[in-house]
């Protein structure tokens, strides 16, 4: 009989108003995609348990908890950012693709986490455009360069397609586990 542990991890969700971190929380842990926008006020949480196996086979004899803060994007919030960024193990930096600012916007997401907790310049993070299943109006180049500014692979999902949404908590899930010393 394998003896199953347990381990929780913290992902926060950061990026600009309505580019849709909420809709890809709920499309990952219902499986529900709700079209309607409704904002975030200060940050939302979700649950979900994930199955080593479904990490990695390595990873097999574990139960990995979830914890999914959404962060509301509002300046007026920012205060809350410290309390979010605290004991974090790993993060989305989300844009839309129909929307350019949100994309040139996370080199200022990036910054801001870094300076309230120095620790998270170290954890790791994924880049992701989200409603995928709408024409991009930001030009490849622009994704190019934060690619290159970030060191990272821009992962493209979109939540009305379920385009890529599991993959990429598990993949930053892996990520994170990787890098546990403990396990």
């Amino acid at each position: 009989m394998v003896n199953i542990k347990e381990i929780s991890i913290k992902i926060c969700v950061f990026g600009d108003a309505a580019v849709g971190k909420t809709t890809i929380i709920n499309k990952f842990c219902s499986g529900d995609f709700v079209e309607k926008y409704e904002e975030t006020l200060g940050a939302g949480f979700s649950e979900y348990e994930l199955k080593g196996e479904q990490i990695d086979p390595k990873y097999k004899p574990y139960k990995v908890n979830l914890n999914i803060y959404d962060i509301a994007a509002q300046s007026s919030f920012n205060h809350l950012l410290e309390i979010y960024t605290s004991g974090l193990h790993g993060y989305f930096l989300a844009f839309a693709v129909d929307n350019s600012r949100s994309l040139e916007n996370l080199r200022k997401w990036k910054e801001k986490i870094v300076k309230l907790n120095p620790e998270t310049d170290n954890i790791p993070f994924l880049v992701i455009g989200t409603k995928n299943d709408i024409p991009t109006t930001i030009p490849v180049e622009n994704m190019n360069k934060i690619e290159q500014e970030f060191d990272k692979k821009i992962v493209l999902t979109s939540s009305k397609k379920d385009e890529n949404v599991s993959d990429v908590f598990i993949t930053l899930s892996k990520l994170i586990l990787d890098e546990f010393d403990e396990l």
